[in-house]
């Protein structure tokens, strides 16, 4: 990966990755499976809750793909993925981290996204990686139609396994999480097109 011109810092169980990532300046973390001390799900997970915000790759068996995103990762890939495919995630990551990283906010609704941390009329609403991943697309397209087709790209990063439905799923978790409670619903969905965020 040192062709994508960027410091890359190699180590050799999980336990050291979990070290490692928790310093100031890492601005992606991959973790290839098998990983002794720790597995790669356990670190991710163990990150998230440490509030490191940086993304994370895992590359890992097909069988614990979702085992991973579960546990936090932004993206997951079966460790024989041709490099390629690997370089591409890669770029597709690093392209989120170059993104504006002030407060968002719509109407009692606000994102910091440094820490991942969601919050509504104070209230504070606990996010999967993905869930937080979808509001935060949403929130800066705030008022405009975000299409499936953009969502699937941005969120899934194209990932040609996971299925239409899936987005379905997600938008639901998050109107649980972000609107169920309160009066007004934010979240709207746009027949035939997408999903849209509104402050009214």
């Amino acid at each position: 990966m040192k062709e994508l011109g960027t410091q890359v810092l190699v180590v050799t169980d999980g336990l050291k990755a979990f070290e490692l990532a928790q310093q100031s300046g890492v601005e992606l973390i991959v973790l290839v499976e098998p990983l002794p001390v720790l597995s790669g799900s356990s670190v991710c997970s163990a990150l998230r809750e440490a509030h490191v915000t940086a993304p994370i790759l895992l590359l890992c068996s097909p069988e614990t793909l979702a085992v991973g995103l579960d546990a936090g990762a932004d993206s997951a890939l079966p460790g024989e993925s041709e490099d390629e495919v690997v370089r591409a995630q890669i770029h597709a990551l690093l392209r989120r981290v170059a993104l504006d990283r002030s407060p968002l906010r719509i109407a009692d609704l606000s994102l910091d996204t440094n820490t991942r941390r969601a919050e509504r009329a104070g209230k504070m609403i606990l996010l999967s990686a993905t869930e937080y991943t979808l509001l935060e697309l949403l929130m800066r397209r705030a008022g405009r139609v975000v299409s499936r087709e953009e969502i699937m790209e941005h969120v899934w990063l194209g990932e040609s396994r996971v299925s239409d439905n899936v987005l379905d799923v997600y938008v639901s978790y998050l109107r649980t999480k972000v609107d169920r409670d309160f009066p007004v619903a934010l979240i709207r969905t746009v027949r035939s097109q997408g999903y849209m965020i509104v402050a009214s």
